[in-house]
């Protein structure tokens, strides 16, 4: 089973690094993730998700080059180990109010 963890933004250190997001512009936060157990096919189905307050959802391909595999002590390439480091752009309309969004990492499923 493929896990992911996000390393960048800290839960415990997101109420003192507060990106602020002017409603119609744009703000970049940026996201360090270890990706575990993600097979080479599966990469191009990697996706970001961001829930806003009001529930919009919208969902994010990340560059495939900023996915990289992860490397051992001894400089070996770990087979199925990934490191994303990657910006999300977020922007709403019309939200003015401060607030939390939440970020997670999944894969999108093909029919």
């Amino acid at each position: 089973m493929c896990t992911a963890k996000i390393i960048e933004p800290d839960e415990a250190m997101s109420n003192e690094n507060v990106v602020k997001v002017t409603a119609g512009l744009i703000a970049a936060l940026p996201i360090n993730a270890e990706i575990e157990q993600l097979q080479e096919h599966q990469r191009e189905n990697l996706r970001i998700r961001i829930k806003y307050p009001d529930q919009n959802i919208h969902i994010v391909m990340p560059r495939l080059r900023d996915l990289k595999r992860m490397v051992s002590e001894n400089g070996d390439e770990m087979q199925n180990s990934w490191r994303l480091r990657t910006s999300v752009l977020l922007s709403h309309g019309i939200w003015t109010e401060a607030s939390q969004v939440e970020i997670s990492i999944c894969l999108s499923v093909k029919p």
